[in-house]
């Protein structure tokens, strides 16, 4: 990765230094600690907790895992979201003696004897062995440790509060923005969570940029709504009933109406070494060309739907030529490359394969994030062309869920435009309901905007991979070939598939695996979805901490 003159998009900021694994390097206020490390010639930011894979940056939300690392003494720090500051110290974890070069990293050479169920028949015996075999494995697997040195430190405790709104919105991007812009023109008083500082999501890299500037102007403004910034709105507690975790307090939430606008996640399709550094989803591309002013590679190979095309103009604008694009009738098979990227392996429908040398492969794709009305208890129904499981919406776009809506990329959409219609037509219906929108007119108008839009489907995945060797589970580095293989021997629910696996259960929570393994479960029949539970959202102790009763 190398610095472009500026950014297409902002400035750098100043400079600072920082250091990283002892090495003191420079970058710039305004470049995320993952990039400013990239540009120092590193590739590998961190490795995988069960086969120590290298790993890098792959999604534009920080919730994916690959960049985790110790940030000033605070393990499992996304450090794509950690903007640089001068003094910051960071450490690599779970690798010896640095990430780049990990003598653990020899277990993934063996990785391919060892199946998914290994630890749990081979480490039982005798049991008094037991505890000595969990501290031998807690030497090679783990992400990060906390510091003697910092079991002193406190945290500020926080205020328990509740309160009463008649509308919440949760998601501050374009579809969050246009939703609360159009109750609270309707007279309705709404509050505004977002996880970001900074209104309007990705949005600002992808080209939109004046159409978010004017959102957040307008919402700015506007009496009737109030901003939760850096919110994290981590599930539902009952009915009509969120949690939220502020910078200053816990909130449990009540709200007539509630409409989420949660985003999408970045999609990871089944290919062998798709957890090569330097490959990335096409979002995080846009934000380190246009906002950070850096260049992810020379040489890529993209793969992906409608937004493919303006990343790959906005990738030769920063110098990156496109070698090849996976069409629709083509796979993407393989990633070369040991440590990283140098080349992908495509095939076409007829079976003829042709490869490209590259050092970067760019991933276009999005699923809809459904956490939050799975918790609530609305219905999901699969829906490859939209990116996997999506929320059951009636025509005002409500779900199954009494009081509660989904719009924009969380229900598929993809392009602003057909974010901000869905948006705008929530807002109204929330407003009908609480009684204040007296322009029927208005509702219907919307109502036929969000039909005229046509939807932009996204690339089809194929639920299997050469040789079965690509990830499902990042997190747990759970392969292809080791779901099937439990399958085949007749573990077919999802919560024992998830014990005797590990899927589902690593940081991410299921986030990134959970679309592709519902296409190769659902193969043999079953169409099943683990439980959803709190919380939605990554959160530490010290963030759920509050004070105690009369303090």
């Amino acid at each position: 990765m190398k610095r472009l003159p500026a950014p297409l998009a902002g400035s750098r900021g100043e400079k600072v230094t920082f250091t990283f694994d002892g090495q003191t390097l420079e970058g710039f206020a305004n470049e995320s600690l993952a990039a400013a490390i990239l540009a120092s010639g590193r590739a590998v930011l961190a490795r995988s907790l069960r086969f120590h894979r290298p790993r890098s940056m792959f999604c534009s939300s920080g919730e994916c895992g690959w960049c985790a690392i110790e940030v000033d003494g605070v393990p499992n720090v996304s450090a794509c979201t950690v903007p640089c500051r001068d003094g910051l110290i960071a450490r690599s974890q779970n690798a010896w003696p640095s990430a780049e070069r990990d003598i653990f990293s020899l277990l993934d050479i063996v990785s391919s004897l060892l199946p998914a169920t290994f630890y749990h028949h081979r480490f039982l015996r005798p049991k008094f062995m037991r505890q000595c075999y969990l501290a031998a494995l807690r030497l090679f697997t783990g992400l990060g440790r906390l510091r003697a040195a910092d079991s002193g430190r406190t945290m500020p405790r926080k205020r328990k509060v509740r309160e009463e709104w008649p509308i919440a919105v949760v998601g501050g991007g374009v579809a969050g923005l246009s939703a609360a812009l159009a109750a609270a023109e309707n007279s309705a008083r709404v509050v505004l969570i977002d996880d970001h500082a900074r209104l309007g999501g990705s949005w600002h890299a992808r080209g939109e940029g004046a159409r978010v500037q004017d959102l957040i102007a307008r919402a700015s403004e506007h009496s009737n709504i109030e901003h939760w910034p850096c919110a994290l709105c981590v599930g539902f507690y009952g009915p009509k009933t969120l949690g939220v975790v502020t910078p200053e307090k816990l909130v449990t939430l009540h709200a007539d109406q509630i409409i989420l606008a949660p985003g999408a996640l970045d999609a990871a399709p089944l290919f062998v070494n798709n957890d090569l550094p330097g490959v990335m989803s096409g979002r995080l591309v846009e934000r380190l060309i246009a906002e950070e002013g850096l260049s992810p590679g020379t040489k890529a190979v993209a793969w992906g739907g409608g937004p493919a095309d303006r990343i790959m103009a906005l990738m030769e604008r920063a110098g990156i030529k496109t070698v090849a694009r996976v069409a629709n009738d083509e796979t993407l098979i393989a990633a070369r490359g040991r440590g990283k990227v140098t080349g992908a392996v495509i095939q076409s429908a007829d079976g003829r394969r042709r490869s490209a040398a590259c050092d970067l492969i760019v991933i276009v794709a999005m699923q809809p994030r459904n956490e939050l009305v799975a918790q609530a208890g609305g219905e999901l129904q699969w829906d490859d062309a939209r990116g996997g499981w999506v929320a059951r919406r009636d025509e005002t776009l409500a779900t199954t869920v009494t009081g509660l809506s989904i719009v924009g990329e969380g229900a598929g959409c993809t392009s602003a435009q057909a974010c901000a219609a869905e948006g705008r037509l929530a807002g109204l219906a929330a407003a009908r309901h609480l009684g204040l929108n007296s322009n029927e007119s208005d509702l219907q108008d919307a109502l036929q905007a969000v039909s005229q839009i046509a939807p932009d489907a996204q690339p089809i995945f194929s639920p299997s991979s050469s040789g079965g060797a690509g990830h499902v589970c990042f997190c747990e580095d759970v392969r292809e070939r080791e779901i099937r293989s439990e399958l085949e021997g007749g573990w077919r629910d999802y919560e024992l598939l998830k014990r005797r696996t590990g899927i589902f259960t690593g940081p991410c929570q299921g986030k990134f695996c959970a679309a592709n393994a519902a296409r190769i479960i659902g193969e043999t029949g079953t169409n099943a979805r683990t439980t959803a539970r709190p919380p939605a959202k990554v959160v530490r102790l010290g963030d759920v901490t509050v004070m105690e009763s009369g303090t």
